[in-house]
C-alpha cells in the first residue's frame, strides 16, 4: 500500500453504501483513477471533535494489525466537521492522536469545507436544542430499524406519496427513496444503519464544538503536525434569496462572531469554475458554513458550489447549485495533486 487517503465524514454524515448514504463515493473513484487509495473511516454522527476523533483512531488502528502493512504514505481527508476531526488526530498536542508509525507517515491533512472558525448554523442549532430533537428522532427511527417494518414503511409513503408531497412541498420524495434504499438490501444496510442511529441517539456535542467561541477554544489546544502539510479548499455560493437555508446564512453571517476568521480574502484562483481571483466576503457562504470561516493553512482553490456538491453530492441542499461534473474532476484531481507531490 502506497498512498492511503483516510476520508473523514462531515457532521451527520454516513459512511455506507446505497445511493442515499454514500458519502464518498464520487471522490473515491476519482481517487482510485489518480493511484491512490481512498478508505472511508465511520465516527460518530454528532460528538463533540474529541469523542469523533477517538473513534477515528480506533477504526484506523484496526487497519494495520501488523506494522509492515503500514502505508508508504498517509493523508486525512476530512469534509466538514471531519476536517476538524482531521485537525485534531494530526495534533500531536491533544490526548487523542494517531499513534507513533502512522503520525511518522503522515503527509497531508486537507480540509474541504471545514468550519474552522465556527459556523453560524451551529450557534444557532445550539441555540434550539438539535441536538437533543435528533436524539429523540434518532430513538424513534431505531423501531424501524427491521426488515419488516422498513417494508411496511416504504409501502406507507409509496401509497401516499403524492398526497404528501402536495402538503410537505416534496420532502416525502427523499423519505421514500431512503426507505427504497433499504428495502433493496435490509440485511446488508440495516446493521450499519441502526449503528448510526444508536450513536446518534446517545452521543451530542458537535453543534457546541462547531460553535464559534467553542472553535477559537479548540483550535488553541491543536497544534500541528511537525512533518504534515495543512490544506484547506473552500466552498461558497452567491444564492437566490429565495432559498432557505441561504437566507439563514446570508441574515445570520453580519451578524456571526467570527471568532478570529479573517473578514475578507483574496484567493488567486477559483477551481471550480476555472477563473482567476476570487473576492470573499463575510456574506459568501456555501450553505452551511461562511467561507471565510473555511480558510486554514495553505488555500489550494475553490469551488463556486455548496456544502455536498463540493465531494460530488449535488442532491443534498436545495435548490441545488451549478454542479459540474468537469469542475468537480478538477477539484478532485488538485486533491491528488496535493497527496502525490507530498510523498
Amino acid at each position: 500500500m502506497r498512498h492511503l487517503a483516510v476520508l473523514i465524514p462531515g457532521y451527520m454524515g454516513f459512511a455506507g453504501s446505497g445511493p442515499r448514504f454514500d458519502y464518498w463515493g464520487a471522490v473515491s473513484a476519482e481517487l482510485l483513477k489518480r493511484g491512490i487509495e481512498p478508505v472511508s473511516v465511520p465516527t460518530h454522527p454528532a460528538a463533540s471533535i474529541e469523542r469523533r476523533a477517538e473513534r477515528l483512531r480506533r477504526n484506523i488502528v484496526r487497519m494495520f494489525p501488523q506494522e509492515r502493512a503500514l502505508p508508504r504514505s498517509l493523508h486525512l481527508i476530512g469534509h466538514s466537521m471531519g476536517g476538524l476531526d482531521a485537525r485534531w488526530l494530526a495534533s500531536p498536542a491533544v490526548s487523542v492522536h494517531l499513534p507513533a508509525p502512522l503520525q511518522e507517515r503522515l503527509r497531508t491533512v486537507i480540509c474541504i469545507a471545514a468550519p474552522h472558525f465556527g459556523t453560524p448554523l451551529a450557534d444557532f442549532g445550539r441555540a434550539v436544542r438539535f441536538d437533543k430533537f435528533m436524539a429523540f428522532c434518532s430513538r424513534s427511527a431505531l423501531k424501524l430499524a427491521e426488515p419488516n417494518a422498513v417494508e411496511q414503511a416504504w409501502r406507507f409513503f409509496e401509497t401516499r406519496k403524492y398526497a404528501l408531497e402536495r402538503s410537505l412541498n416534496g420532502a416525502p420524495r427523499d423519505i421514500l427513496r431512503v426507505f427504497e434504499d433499504l428495502a433493496e438490501d435490509p440485511q446488508g444496510r440495516l446493521p450499519a444503519v441502526a449503528q448510526y442511529l444508536r450513536s446518534l441517539s446517545k452521543l451530542s456535542g458537535a453543534l457546541e464544538d462547531m460553535s464559534s467561541e467553542r472553535m477559537r477554544r479548540l483550535s488553541a489546544r491543536m497544534s500541528d503536525a511537525p512533518n504534515a502539510r495543512y490544506i484547506s479548499y473552500a466552498a461558497g455560493v452567491r444564492a437566490p434569496r429565495r432559498a432557505s437555508l441561504y437566507a439563514f446564512m446570508d441574515y445570520y453571517a453580519s451578524r456571526w462572531p467570527k471568532g478570529g476568521a479573517p473578514r475578507s480574502a483574496v484567493l488567486d484562483g477559483c477551481i471550480w469554475p476555472k477563473e482567476g481571483r476570487v473576492e470573499v466576503d463575510a456574506r459568501l457562504t456555501d450553505g452551511v458554513a461562511p467561507t471565510l470561516s473555511q480558510l486554514w493553512g495553505e488555500t489550494r482553490g475553490f469551488a463556486a458550489v455548496d456544502h455536498y456538491a463540493v465531494i460530488g453530492r449535488p442532491d443534498i441542499i436545495d435548490p441545488p447549485s451549478r454542479f459540474r461534473r468537469e469542475g468537480f474532476e478538477a477539484l478532485c484531481g488538485s486533491l491528488a495533486e496535493d497527496i502525490l507531490s507530498t510523498c
